[in-house]
């Protein structure tokens, strides 16, 4: 443990600001409230989705319907981000422990659309992170790097050669006293639902490339939960969002 850390709060303090001045991004916080019977052409959590009955609906590997975690009319969404301004995008997953997803989105919106008769919606009695079927509200925000992230360590050297010109090497645990990396982990977490920004884990970053978040939904006790307390996460390739292209889109949920 690096001796020049150890009870240096006021230093520890400067390091998390240049963490946060460092990798601050926007993001678009999503809100979540309980409704029942929204309407398929609006935001929301769970129930029914929008459909057009002339394209195939979402099927798993294994044949069955998956219900629609959430989907995003685009143009309630008066943030500027790098999504379609316009259409309907939605994100479909396996109804099981599975990490399986479709994610369709739907340019132009049918008005006169009819609802699929025979569809798995959540909530339901199977694998279901959703508890309550919710109408989405949406807030521009300020994001910043969480501790998790497979980025973090080089920031993190960065950081504290700026606070303090000493150079680091390894991770917080290497650096700092206990006290201290429970403080880093409480205010850079990553946490929260939302578009865009950091993604948070409760076990370890799966990325293996340079995909960015689209979309994480965490959990809360009244609304949203993944296993015991966990999170799920959608990565897209930068290129793939610039064109539109939502079917390579990558999905990945863990918990305690």
């Amino acid at each position: 443990m690096a001796d020049y850390v150890k009870g240096e709060i006021m230093e520890l303090d400067l390091i998390i600001a240049e963490i946060k001045r460092r990798t601050a991004k926007k993001a678009v916080k999503l809100i979540f409230s309980a409704k029942e019977n929204i309407s398929p052409l609006e935001s929301k959590l769970g129930g029914k989705p929008y459909w057009d009955v002339e394209m195939p609906y979402p099927r798993d590997s294994k044949g069955k319907t998956m219900p629609l975690l959430l989907q995003l009319s685009l143009s309630e969404i008066n943030i500027n981000t790098s999504l379609p301004k316009r259409g309907m995008l939605q994100f479909f997953i396996s109804d099981d422990m599975d990490c399986e997803c479709r994610v369709v989105y739907h340019e132009k919106i049918n008005p006169d659309f009819t609802l699929p008769k025979k569809i798995n919606v959540m909530p339901n009695g199977g694998f279901s992170p959703v508890l309550k079927e919710c109408k989405v509200s949406f807030k521009e925000t300020e994001d910043y790097i969480g501790v998790n992230d497979k980025n973090f360590d080089p920031v993190l050297h960065k950081a504290v050669k700026k606070v303090t010109k000493r150079d680091i090497t390894g991770d917080i645990f290497d650096n700092f006293s206990d006290g201290e990396c429970d403080k880093l982990f409480r205010i850079l977490t990553g946490a929260g639902s939302k578009l865009f920004g950091y993604p948070c884990f409760t076990q370890t970053d799966p990325r293996e490339g340079s995909e960015i978040l689209l979309l994480q939904i965490d959990s809360d006790d009244m609304l949203t939960m993944w296993g015991d307390y966990g999170v799920g996460n959608f990565f897209i390739d930068k290129d793939d969002l610039k064109n539109k292209d939502f079917s390579k889109v990558k999905y990945y949920w863990d918990c305690y």
